[in-house]
């Protein structure tokens, strides 16, 4: 009897034993077969503008040092697909990609937002976008050249100010665009030009007086000469808080008059807080997603890309992928009312 009782006993602890082991075997095999994907494999890494600006050289940084933490070690090849103010890259990603993992998107700060503002192009919608995160906060900053006749931001409210732009869905155009129908800058926008580096020729060239949103980093590392040179006048931020470099120059905010135009502009500034993004389609399988999102965060903690990205005088304050997630959730939760003056405000709903 003492034998026949024991056994069942026996036998479920065996049981019990053999399921845990199994799903511990299941466990490795679930982590392993992420690096199996990825040994020997190729991720794409598609940024959505052109060559040559601050979204393409963050993107290539990036690239150098991420493979190292993806398990599997796969290399990383930088693709541009430039277009429809980065929506054609975007669409590309969320809707013809492969949904594996091997094709990382390089989204710019519209990239989060072009579906909540209706944009013209942005096929996709935010349970398509699975964020890996975002590489750095930004500071766009409203620059004149030295023989403008705008010299301080409240010349901005006075003296039309001729500034270079793209298309009227990119930032470039957006931004000065909002000021003066929301703020009544009086910016005067000279659409059509494909990127930042052919708007600072015509900068110098005479063709144009200033830019209405650069990249602060981006100007220091392409443009410091500018700077040191005093061939530009810093006239404005546009951010949610003032850069440490520019103490004593002003935030767009501290413009507005009303608090309902501070709610429908910081709706504007918080893009500047995910200002480099990356991201995958949200079908990507689970375990590759959060692979990539852990490889992601290691690679902003790596010396060497810190170290070259400073060389680069570019920035690393890093956002994960959760932090993004989350904070877009918010945004896209906000009141219907503020939404659509917000909405209102862009270029193509006039």
């Amino acid at each position: 009897m003492a034998r026949r009782s024991r056994a069942p006993v026996a036998q479920a602890a065996l049981v019990a034993a053999a399921a845990a082991l199994a799903l511990l075997g299941h466990g490795r095999a679930q982590a392993q077969s992420v690096a199996d994907f990825y040994r020997g494999n190729r991720v794409s890494l598609v940024v959505v503008s052109p060559p040559g600006g601050g979204y393409d050289l963050n993107a290539r940084t990036l690239a150098r040092h991420l493979g190292r933490y993806v398990p599997g070690n796969p290399s990383i090849v930088v693709q541009n697909m430039a277009g429809a103010d980065g929506m054609l890259g975007a669409n590309y990603v969320t809707n013809v990609a492969p949904k594996d993992g091997t094709v990382i998107g390089a989204g710019t700060r519209t990239t989060p937002v072009a579906p909540l503002f209706d944009l013209a192009g942005a096929r996709y919608d935010m349970s398509r976008l699975a964020w890996l995160g975002s590489s750095a906060s930004e500071t766009g900053v409203v620059i004149a050249w030295h023989t403008a006749p705008v010299k301080t931001a409240e010349d901005l409210f006075k003296t039309e100010l001729i500034i270079g732009a793209g298309s009227l869905g990119g930032d470039l155009y957006v931004f000065p665009y909002v000021l003066n129908n929301l703020l009544g800058t009086r910016f005067k926008i000279v659409g059509g030009y494909a990127s930042l580096p052919p708007i600072g020729l015509a900068l110098e060239r005479g063709e144009v007086q200033g830019v209405g949103n650069y990249t602060w980093t981006t100007l220091l590392a392409g443009h410091g000469d500018w700077i040191r040179d005093r061939k530009i006048v810093i006239l404005m931020q546009l951010a949610a808080a003032r850069h440490p470099d520019l103490p004593n120059v002003p935030l767009a905010l501290d413009f507005a008059r009303t608090e309902e135009q501070r709610q429908v502009l910081g709706v504007f500034m918080s893009m500047k807080t995910f200002g480099f993004p990356f991201f995958v389609n949200s079908a990507t399988p689970a375990e590759r997603v959060s692979a990539l999102q852990s490889a992601f965060m290691a690679t902003m903690r790596d010396p060497e890309f810190i170290a070259e990205s400073k060389q680069q005088s570019r920035e690393v304050v890093p956002s994960s992928g959760a932090e993004m997630q989350q904070s877009l959730r918010a945004t896209y939760s906000l009141a219907p009312e503020l939404l659509q003056k917000v909405r209102a405000l862009l270029p193509a709903s006039r």
